[in-house]
C-alpha cells in the first residue's frame, strides 16, 4: 500500500512556506536518532523539482531543521537553479546539502540543461543551486564528459 504524504511530517522537516508532496511505499521516521527513511517508488515533489529513487533518506538537527537529503538507487530528478534554468538528470546516489545549496550526485551521473543542448557526463558531479557552478569528475575507465553549445554573434 502505498502511503502519500501532502506536506512532510512537521516532525521530520520545517520548510517555510514550502509543500512537499511525497509518495512511497514505506515510511520510517526516528526522531531519536534524527534520521527518516522512505523507500520503493519514492517520488518528492517540492515546487517545481522532482526526485524519484529507490529510497531517501532525511537527516535533521536537534531543532528538527533538515541537514541533508540522500537518494540511493536509480536517481532521476528535475532541479530549477536560482538563475530560472532546468537541469534534469539521472545518477546512482544524490546526496543535497541543505546548509550549502549543492547537490552531490555519484555514479554514472548524466546532466542536462532544459531548454538546450549542453550535456554533461562524469562519475561524480557538484552542482549548486545559488551559484549555478558544476564541478565534474569523470571515473579510472571513463573521463569526464561536458557537451555545450556557443551561439555565434
Amino acid at each position: 500500500m502505498k502511503i502519500f504524504i501532502l506536506i512532510f511530517i512537521a516532525c521530520t522537516i520545517v520548510v517555510a512556506q514550502t509543500s512537499i508532496e511525497v509518495s512511497a511505499n514505506h515510511f520510517m521516521a526516528d526522531q531519536q536518532s534524527g534520521k527518516s527513511v522512505i523507500s520503493g517508488n519514492v517520488v518528492i515533489k517540492r515546487n517545481k523539482d522532482e526526485l524519484k529513487s529507490n529510497e531517501v533518506i532525511f537527516y535533521i538537527d536537534d531543532k528538527k531543521s533538515p541537514i541533508k537529503y540522500e537518494a540511493n538507487g536509480d536517481v532521476n530528478f528535475k532541479v530549477t537553479l536560482n538563475d530560472g534554468r532546468i537541469i534534469e538528470g539521472n545518477a546512482q546516489q544524490a546526496i543535497y546539502m541543505v546548509e550549502t545549496d549543492i547537490y552531490e550526485l555519484i555514479g554514472n551521473v548524466f546532466l542536462k540543461e532544459m531548454g538546450k543542448n549542453n550535456q554533461i557526463r562524469g562519475n561524480r558531479i557538484s552542482l549548486s543551486r545559488k551559484k549555478g557552478f558544476v564541478n565534474v569528475e569523470g571515473g579510472n575507465n571513463k573521463p569526464a564528459k561536458v557537451i555545450f553549445f556557443i551561439q555565434d554573434k
